[in-house]
């Protein structure tokens, strides 16, 4: 039923916006992990979004790189560093912000998952 797969999703939105908020803080030099935070512009910071999508029975969160954005300063578009930040380059360290914001919010996401499909079940039960 529909209640079900709204019970998902706002749990998947939850999650999304969790993990997109620490990717966040991963850019930002106040809170960053690493030793030089990925922040100039703060262009990469504000980029960052999560998503849900859904595809049949199927529901994704997705946290990425809105390619929408571009630096105000140069006018490039944000995809165009973004990948060399995050993976790094011969010449510099990555800064894996997304990974690592999915990989630090991984039990809060579970956590919250967990509760939506319990909620569901109640639901459907009920």
């Amino acid at each position: 039923p529909e209640e079900i797969q709204e019970t998902v999703e706002a749990g998947m939105e939850k999650a999304a916006m969790i993990v997109e908020r620490r990717a966040k803080l991963n850019c930002h030099p106040s809170s960053t992990p690493y030793s030089k935070a990925p922040h100039i512009t703060g262009t990469l910071q504000a980029s960052i979004v999560g998503i849900v999508e859904t595809e049949g029975n199927s529901i994704i969160g997705i946290i990425q790189v809105d390619p929408a954005f571009s630096n105000p300063v140069s006018q490039s578009s944000v995809m165009e560093y973004a990948p060399f930040v995050h993976d790094g380059t011969s010449k510099m360290e990555a800064r894996p912000f997304l990974l690592d914001a999915i990989h630090s919010e991984q039990d809060k996401v579970q956590q919250i998952l967990s509760d939506a499909i319990i909620e569901m079940i109640k639901e459907v039960s009920s």
